[in-house]
């Protein structure tokens, strides 16, 4: 089923109630509605202006802007989401964590957007058509007039993007590559799968303890090809059918290992 909810503004709220005080007198009608003459416009989808805290239910949205936004940080620890965004995903000014929950972006711009981003659990599954995931300082992205402007800002250092659990499907088009990040990008558990461009292609660091391997491929590989991974002694332990043409990928699984 599909529940439909109106988002008003405050100044939209304040003219509600003068005219539910029908008793009031007129100078004070004029007093509280003296002010009702902006309202605030925003083709974001869920949005806040501090925290937000997804934990159930299941969310579709499909919004000119970023799907999910938030001033502050952003939780995800349950729940079903459906996101297409003529912007982010979802976007975070501050922390963006996802600990559980199945959360699917079928289009955007960038899917994964905030200061740091931890993935500890749940099933994300992402097509970007720049980058799958960017941290980035987002702190300076001002769309208070409602409006967005893609890639507003440029990553700088002390931000992170951290694995440490879960699944993770990118399939991104960007220049910067399926992870784009300034700071760390750290892999510790879950497995990852991000298809995307040789440009700027990064794979995760030295800081990492999970195996994880960036290939770049000579021949981009289209649509419908099988990429397998197998061990030393020809054991599949990854299968990847593309879903578009790509230039790199990115896999990490608790079942790779180095040098086997």
């Amino acid at each position: 089923f599909c529940r439909r909810y109106s988002l008003l503004s405050q100044s939209s709220l304040r003219s509600m109630a003068a005219n539910d005080n029908a008793g009031m007198t007129t100078e004070a009608a004029a007093s509280e509605t003296a002010t009702d003459t902006t309202v605030s416009v925003s083709t974001k989808g869920l949005k806040s202006g501090g925290t937000l805290l997804i934990s159930g239910g299941a969310v579709t949205v499909d919004s000119a802007d970023d799907s999910i936004h938030a001033g502050s940080e952003i939780t995800l620890s349950g729940g079903t989401l459906t996101l297409a965004s003529g912007n982010d995903g979802v976007h975070s000014d501050d922390a963006l964590v996802i600990s559980d929950g199945c959360i699917e972006i079928t289009a955007c711009y960038e899917g994964l957007e905030g200061s740091t981003i931890d993935l500890t659990g749940g099933d994300v599954r992402l097509t970007a058509s720049d980058d799958g995931l960017n941290a980035t300082d987002a702190s300076n992205d001002d769309n208070s007039d409602g409006s967005f402007r893609p890639n507003d800002f440029e990553a700088v250092e002390g931000v992170y993007i951290a694995v440490r659990g879960g699944t993770l499907w990118v399939d991104a088009s960007g220049g910067d590559g399926a992870l784009d990040y300034s700071g760390d990008g750290v892999i510790t558990g879950g497995t990852v799968v991000a298809l995307g461009s040789q440009s700027m292609a990064q794979n995760f660091d030295a800081n990492s303890t999970q195996a994880s391997v960036l290939v770049n491929f000579g021949n981009a590989i289209v649509a419908g090809a099988v990429v397998t991974v197998q061990d030393e002694d020809g054991n599949e332990i990854l299968r990847v059918t593309g879903t578009k043409q790509a230039q790199c990928m990115v896999i990490s699984s608790p079942d790779l290992a180095v040098g086997k």
